[in-house]
């Protein structure tokens, strides 16, 4: 084990869903118009009143920074071979593009007919438009905005990719010209002609440096192979990775909760997010359990553009039947994960309709 695999990536994306679950549950009081009992708040009462439950909902934004780092990884890596070309590195991109896209449609076209069925949205066919294209989704649920966030990243990845290729550096000065022209760009146009949806969806994420330095992280780990040299130092150095693990997952935990203890923070993720991913990947790999995690990490993108219908839009109440906090949970983990498997019977056929065979996707994995 010395380099950071598919496994590793499973892994890290289920355990960030499962955090992103717990943080959209418990993170917002107020979004929740159901009444349940928490188990943790209760436990620690004898702490002088403690929100245990708010600390930890806070603590699992860090699920956001999880996918951005393993999607820096994870696309350097299935990138490698083209690195030096540009036009090559766009056509990978435009594909992974409509794959994520083609998922998000159909789950699109499932959830929000229902909401205009319900009551919950009123049928406006530019905020259809709009949001369709991962734009303006915020009409229909807040928590679509890493769709835009996401389109962006894989816009930008080659323009990253190419900053860490062997090209001459008058080269790679060119690169970054561009990239801070596009956003310079952006800046003038809402200066003058104002705000619009384009530049609020898109163009803001050129600009958000805590999910961008985590992007690049990410791929600088995945070229300097760094995950891999660290396994390879603990184990020539006979020092005992697992113990080194425990210590740099409890010291990301840490300053994660300290220096970012608000629902929307990610400031110190570049710091805390290599380290928790590093350690928990390695404390998990070859345990049973890390199978339940890679489980929740192939249905990771389902789960994370499926969940709030369940826990705010639509049918809070079936999710708080259970009352206590951790059953809740638990529940809302299943309801997501079995929806999942049901999206999956459309977008996987679907998805291999508009693809060529090298490009198609198999069910097996996804049922087990």
């Amino acid at each position: 084990m010395n380099n950071f695999t598919i496994k590793h990536t499973q892994i890290a994306k289920g355990i960030a869903i499962l955090l992103m679950l717990y943080h959209h549950l418990f993170v917002m009081p107020d979004r929740i118009r159901s009444e349940y009992f928490s188990v943790l708040n209760t436990f620690v009462a004898v702490w002088g009143g403690v929100d245990v439950q708010s600390i930890l909902a806070n603590f699992c934004k860090i699920c956001v920074c999880i996918f951005v780092f393993v999607s820096g990884i994870g696309l350097y890596y299935s990138n490698k071979k083209i690195q030096g070309s540009f036009i090559s590195q766009y056509k990978s991109m435009f594909f992974r593009a409509l794959h994520f896209l083609i998922n998000f449609w159909v789950i699109f076209l499932i959830f929000i007919p229902i909401g205009i069925f319900m009551g919950v949205y009123k049928f406006n066919i530019i905020d259809i438009g709009l949001a369709f294209l991962g734009m303006n989704t915020g009409v229909y649920t807040s928590e679509w905005w890493f769709v835009s966030c996401y389109l962006v990243l894989l816009f930008i990845f080659p323009c990253f990719n190419y900053l860490l290729s062997k090209q001459r550096l008058y080269k790679k000065f060119i690169v970054i010209f561009i990239y801070f022209g596009i956003f310079l760009a952006g800046r003038i146009i809402i200066k003058f002609f104002g705000s619009n949806v384009l530049l609020d969806n898109y163009f803001w994420y050129l600009e958000n440096f805590e999910v961008l330095s985590v992007f690049f992280i990410g791929m600088i780990f995945a070229k300097y192979n760094v995950y891999g040299k660290a396994v390879n130092f603990f184990y020539n150095s006979k020092i005992n990775i697992k113990i080194v693990s425990v210590i740099a997952l409890i010291f990301s935990i840490v300053i994660r909760i300290v220096f970012s203890n608000n629902p929307t923070s990610m400031k110190v993720d570049f710091i805390a997010v290599p380290l928790f991913v590093f350690s928990i990947t390695t404390l998990l790999y070859d345990t049973s359990i890390s199978q339940i995690f890679i489980l929740f990490g192939k249905h990771s993108t389902n789960m994370w553009l499926s969940h709030t219908f369940w826990c705010y839009y639509f049918w809070q109440p079936i999710v708080f039947l259970p009352y206590i906090s951790t059953a809740v949970y638990l529940w809302l983990v299943i309801l997501s994960l079995g929806t999942s498997l049901i999206i999956n019977l459309i977008y996987i056929p679907l998805s291999n309709l508009c693809f060529s065979k090298e490009k198609r996707l198999s069910y097996k994995g996804y049922f087990k």
